[in-house]
């Protein structure tokens, strides 16, 4: 933010304990972003969103730290008082330093157990009251609260959850395309091409924001996950694609995930599907993944497998092991929100069925 105070701590870079756990804050997941929206529809609870201003600031500092005074305040200082030798003491946690992020979540999770609320012992960085049903809280850091910004509009027959469109018309204006024709497919699927010479600049900036943007945009996963295979050594063909993909979204803009309110949730609904060495320089697979409860989509996602299956069987499998995985850390988090259910896992390979039945 403007005029906020920050450090340079290049002292805990140089000297820092490779063993230290103090530094990284846990973040946050988007397999589970949505899970007070669906508690929120189902139990017809009203949601909030707050932010903080300069947020370090409210946790307080447990070490006694000294720091540098910007130059400016030691100008204005000198012109008043006529010394330059001063050193500030932190009281408060300072932006720049690689504990501050945890700090302030110990800080707020101390906040929220004030009013109630219990911690998952899973995911750390959420807090859920559970005590009675008129308390629900959650917090998360960075990215579940730029998303908890997103557009959640509410009727009687449930919710809709969309992404922020001004990501849309940022790439519309970056790549000059406002009077453009709008495509009804994301992508076509083409073979590589030459490597560009000069915009790759403004390819890694617009794929950076489609990064943020399909989080929220299923139809669309796939389409980025290729694109950003690209960002280290663009091709005229990857940029193509990228102007196909913008004039896409230029079309569906207001593409909304729906949350119905009358929908019964009996179970977790995984399905798993994969592009078996889809890619044509790796040969890697390609798994996506939908985790659904009573018509609510609580996460998809689409990510290229690690290693490279022999198979279209191999892959299957692999894929729907993966789906599965995320399927039961959402079973857990829903649990500790007071739903309880069972997870079913849904493949179209027969092949990939069997290797999971004998496993």
């Amino acid at each position: 933010k403007d005029g906020q105070y920050a450090v340079a701590s290049w002292g805990e870079f140089k000297s820092a304990d490779p063993y230290r756990t103090d530094l990284f804050a846990p973040n946050s997941l988007a397999s589970t972003s949505r899970v007070v929206d669906l508690r929120a529809v189902k139990k017809k609870h009203p949601t909030f969103t707050f932010d903080l201003t300069n947020a370090f600031f409210h946790a307080p500092e447990d070490e006694e730290c000294y720091v540098d005074p910007p130059a400016e305040w030691l100008d204005e200082e000198e012109q008043k008082t006529g010394a330059r030798d001063w050193m500030w003491r932190l009281i408060r946690q300072l932006y720049g330093r690689r504990k501050a992020p945890r700090h302030f979540l110990k800080y707020a999770a101390g906040v929220l157990k004030g009013f109630g609320c219990e911690q998952c012992p899973l995911k750390r960085p959420a807090s859920l009251g559970t005590q009675d049903e008129t308390c629900y809280w959650s917090f998360a850091w960075t990215m579940a609260m730029a998303r908890a910004l997103l557009a959640r509009i509410r009727t009687a027959e449930g919710m809709y959850i969309s992404g922020n469109t001004k990501h849309v018309e940022n790439l519309i204006k970056l790549l000059d395309l406002v009077d453009c024709k709008v495509k009804p497919t994301p992508m076509v699927k083409r073979s590589a091409g030459i490597e560009l010479a000069e915009p790759s600049k403004l390819y890694r900036r617009c794929v950076g924001i489609l990064l943020f943007f399909n989080l929220d945009r299923g139809d669309i996963q796939y389409c980025v996950k290729e694109l950003s295979q690209s960002m280290s050594a663009p091709t005229e063909l990857a940029f193509a694609k990228l102007k196909h993909l913008v004039r896409y979204l230029s079309g569906s803009r207001d593409y909304s995930y729906f949350f119905p309110v009358e929908a019964e949730a009996f179970e977790i609904d995984a399905r798993s599907d994969t592009d078996w060495a889809g890619c044509l320089i790796t040969r890697r697979s390609t798994t996506c993944g939908s985790i659904m409860v009573g018509d609510c989509v609580l996460y998809d996602f689409c990510r290229a497998q690690a290693i490279v299956a022999l198979s279209s069987a191999e892959s299957e499998f692999f894929g729907g092991v993966s789906v599965a995985s995320e399927a039961l850390f959402v079973q857990v988090v829903l649990y500790f929100a007071g739903i309880h259910l069972t997870n079913k896992l849904s493949l179209d390979s027969s092949a990939a069925r069997a290797i999971l039945t004998r496993s």
